[in-house]
């Protein structure tokens, strides 16, 4: 991945992680398929059970364009419904449609421009996730959203065997996606720690250049095991070549160094994209212990990136 860092200002004393939807971060249906609907119209009341007449029942809340809910039942033109807050009321059944056709090219959605289209249906990346020496794929397969194209994760064997079909809805950290906010996608997939299986490492979405944080998976053999989220990489004065791996990246005592992007080398070395409090940019080859980044050799030195 190119050395690549905006040049957008922002204030050192009150560095703060840019926001992002809860984890899982991409804006993904919550409901399985045939029970996902979404809202065609604005101004919908969501209201309590109302008996023979609901237009007169208690009022819950107002569903919108978009909003998603999980559909129950429906009679006399009212659905049961339960929203993605988890919510459960009464709408009418009119406005509601399900998710895969309000999604669909030509659809509701996709005329008030409400749809991140795919670049392309799929991609894959081959990478040893078991040290056998045999590459497995990892096919990402793209499904526009709610701005977002969100991209669902499978494993494959070298002799062609679904080794892990990952989630298609939900809030799971393993679904990735490329959405109007920042991207959503792994950085790097090696063994990092030397323990034979590889590592999935993400960064969140972010569209400034605060320090990243990072999200960490590990291969077990038919899935991914989450080992830790929300860890960011900073360097201080006294060993300004080690990124240590720090909770949540918080405001830090200037002067500082820290990880903006991770990246794979062609090569298959893992390189950082590093910035400090003096806007210095570089860009570095690193090893990973467990606890941090080491860097091992400069692609390009502190100061003299662009």
């Amino acid at each position: 991945m190119a050395f690549r860092l905006a040049s957008l200002l922002f204030a050192f004393c009150c560095v703060l992680p840019a926001t992002v939807l809860a984890q899982g971060y991409c804006n993904t249906p919550m409901f399985a398929p045939g029970e996902s609907h979404m809202v065609v119209d604005d101004g919908n009341n969501l209201r309590q059970w109302g008996g023979a007449n609901y237009a007169s029942a208690p009022i819950l809340g107002v569903l919108n364009t978009g909003d998603e809910v999980r559909v129950l039942s429906v009679a006399d033109s009212w659905a049961e419904v339960v929203t993605r807050d988890g919510v459960h009321g009464f709408m009418s059944a009119r406005y509601i449609m399900p998710t895969e056709n309000f999604l669909a090219p030509g659809g509701p959605a996709d005329r008030l421009g409400m749809v991140n289209t795919c670049q392309q249906r799929s991609h894959y990346i081959n990478a040893d996730l078991d040290g056998d020496g045999r590459p497995e794929r990892l096919q990402l397969t793209c499904e526009p959203s709610l701005y977002c194209s969100n991209q669902h994760l499978d494993v494959f064997s070298s002799d062609g065997r679904l080794l892990f079909q990952g989630p298609r809805y939900g809030n799971s950290p393993l679904i990735f996606c490329a959405c109007e906010f920042g991207i959503y996608e792994p950085n790097v997939i090696a063994d990092l720690d030397g323990d034979r299986m590889a590592e999935l490492l993400v960064m969140q979405p972010k569209s400034d250049v605060s320090p990243g944080l990072f999200d960490m998976h590990r291969w077990n053999g038919n899935g991914f095991t989450p080992l830790w989220q929300n860890m960011g990489f900073i360097a201080e004065p006294g060993d300004p070549d080690y990124l240590r791996m720090v909770p949540n990246a918080p405001v830090y005592p200037l002067p500082f160094r820290f990880a903006v992007d991770i990246s794979m080398t062609p090569g298959g070395e893992v390189q950082v994209s590093i910035l400090d409090s003096q806007w210095n940019q570089g860009l570095a080859i690193v090893r990973f212990d467990g606890r941090g980044f080491r860097v091992t050799r400069w692609v390009i030195p502190m100061g003299q990136g662009q």
